[in-house]
């Protein structure tokens, strides 16, 4: 790979992926190299880059195509960025955020999607770790929606240890009291209904949730 090429994109770059690594945690997966991978590098730099072999001939970019790249790469985030801030202030005033799988662009369906299943079940245990917290009606009706049959939601079906956890957290979660405090990131106003009976007529953003923020579903990764 070519030495970076010193410019404003390449210092937002880096600054950027710094910031992911620290928030996603990036240093759990680092792990040094072992005996086997070195020894496979090894043939791979001796063995000859002839037919079907000729996809190991790697060749680098220059250093053009890398500025290139990397300047492309800043401009698609930022509009990503200004894409997400209109959708959301849309959804704020409209009072309407379609529940979408973020990484398909389709509607949330069960067993649809692997990661969308694991998604919802670990949802469902983070909400029921405390029976004693109360949560919000829309969080504990979406979950009970979406395991309302288990036979569709086939990536948890089809693992034995998560489906054993989902039947244990769903009686779980059917106890469990929906007059929550919305948290002050909440991107919709709480519905009165939904508030505890001593703070109804409150302020919104004067509540505070003692649950995390749900960046679950971020953090997700294949199993």
């Amino acid at each position: 790979m070519p030495a970076d090429v010193p410019s404003p994109e390449l210092d937002e770059f880096t600054k950027q992926v710094a910031a992911v690594a620290i928030d996603d945690n990036w240093v759990k997966y680092h792990k040094h190299a072992g005996f086997g991978t070195h020894v496979l590098a090894g043939f791979i730099v001796i063995l000859p880059k002839i037919g079907p072999l000729g996809d190991l001939a790697i060749v680098g970019p220059t250093s053009s195509a890398e500025q290139d790249y990397v300047k492309a790469l800043m401009h698609t985030a930022d509009a990503m960025r200004q894409a997400l801030a209109q959708a959301l202030a849309q959804a704020t005033r409209s009072g309407d955020l379609p529940n979408k799988d973020l990484d398909t662009g389709d509607d949330v369906k069960p067993g649809t999607y692997s990661l969308e299943d694991y998604a919802y079940a670990d949802l469902l245990h983070q909400m029921t770790s405390d029976p004693t917290q109360a949560i919000p009606f829309g969080i504990k009706r979406d979950l009970l929606a979406y395991f309302a049959d288990m036979s569709k939601v086939k990536y948890v079906a089809n693992n034995r240890k998560q489906l054993a956890q989902v039947q244990a957290d769903l009686p779980i979660l059917k106890t469990i009291s929906t007059k929550a405090a919305y948290p002050e990131s909440a991107l919709l106003p709480e519905p009165t209904e939904d508030k505890p009976d001593a703070t109804r007529g409150l302020p919104f953003g004067s509540l505070t949730s003692k649950r995390p923020a749900f960046s679950w579903v971020e953090e997700r990764r294949p199993r």
